[in-house]
């Protein structure tokens, strides 16, 4: 039986988990709490969890945010996996850079979690959801534009110049501060940006901008 734990605000999402793993020949629900902090509080070194499910938003610290506490509170051999309804990349690489071993979103059935989290133990390997995967594979392996698609890009010198700070990883209220516009503003022509790309996530600038010209080169 494997011993599972979750952080999960939705009292329905927990009380839906929890009654499924009354039933099941493999899940064991230790204990569901709905945030971390009451979790850090509650839990002991008795406490057998072999899986810990834990939401992202959540009130008090985020799951993201809690993954280095939980570590070194947890086993070593206990496994984080993110159990949620975001299926951005920047959530799903900044968890499993924090040390998440895996990914599952909400919208699927339970079985379908049950199996992942069955074949993560008795495998080893990370519990993901298809599209997790596909992300991840998405971004490793981004489809190539040619180079002259890349050099036709045109985009005006505000959006060069956000690129460059999107690059050097300052954050949006930063750069609206440095360029004189309203955190809005900047997110406006940081969509229009992303479209004229092709792509969906700041961390995928770097991949193709090499072959762009910045202000000022």
């Amino acid at each position: 039986m494997i011993h599972v734990a979750m952080i999960e605000d939705n009292p329905q999402f927990r009380q839906n988990f929890q009654a499924y793993c009354e039933s099941s020949e493999y899940l064991s629900c230790t204990f569901a709490v709905e945030s971390v902090e009451k979790f850090m509080r509650l839990y002991k070194p008795d406490i057998d969890v072999r899986i810990l499910l834990l939401d992202i938003n959540l009130p008090g610290i985020s799951g993201i945010d809690a993954i280095g506490g939980l570590k070194r509170l947890l086993p070593e051999e206990t496994d984080i996996v993110m159990y949620t309804v975001f299926n951005d990349p920047d959530d799903i690489f900044k968890a499993l850079c924090a040390g998440a071993t895996g990914y599952m979103l909400k919208n699927q059935p339970l079985k379908n979690l049950e199996e992942q989290l069955v074949s993560m133990v008795e495998e080893g390997g990370s519990a993901l959801s298809s599209s997790v995967a596909r992300r991840i594979v998405q971004y490793f392996s981004p489809k190539q534009k040619n180079r002259s698609e890349i050099e036709n890009v045109e985009l005006k010198p505000i959006e060069r110049q956000i690129v460059h700070y999107l690059m050097e990883g300052m954050t949006y209220p930063e750069i609206a501060a440095v360029m004189s516009l309203s955190v809005q503003g900047v997110k406006y022509h940081q969509r229009s940006i992303f479209k004229k790309l092709n792509i969906s996530s700041r961390n995928e600038i770097p991949k193709i901008f090499p072959t762009l010209h910045l202000p000022n080169e």
